[in-house]
């Protein structure tokens, strides 16, 4: 059975329609806003420093000011002796004014990962 070229094309431009490309912070180790617009967090990694409780908490908001509880989309504390912990959405939460995060913990850094 011959596919031709002309159905691999439609079918390599359907499925490349329909998957994500993720985009990372690469390591952070301070409070900041990471996105100013809409999209799907995909996953977050959390490091300590071996003895320090790491705490990181995301926000779907624009401006540092608007933070509120009713915002918060995820809090995750990892035990310093963990030395990591996270999590991996299987279906990515949306959010729609951007991600702002707020770090707590010597020496502890975040890395997030996102879809537009």
């Amino acid at each position: 059975m011959r596919i031709s070229k002309t159905i691999l094309l439609v079918l390599f431009l359907f499925i490349s329609t329909i998957t994500y490309a993720s985009y990372s912070t690469y390591e952070l180790t301070a409070d900041t806003q990471i996105l100013t617009k809409g999209g799907s967090l995909c996953s977050i990694l959390i490091m300590t420093d071996g003895s320090n409780d790491a705490r990181v908490i995301l926000y779907d908001v624009s401006a540092v000011a608007n933070i509120a509880v009713t915002n918060k989309l995820v809090e995750i504390t990892v035990a310093g002796a963990d030395n990591y912990g996270g999590r991996i959405w299987a279906d990515p939460v949306r959010f729609t004014e951007g991600i702002y995060a707020d770090i707590n913990g010597t020496g502890a850094s975040f890395i997030i990962e996102w879809n537009r």
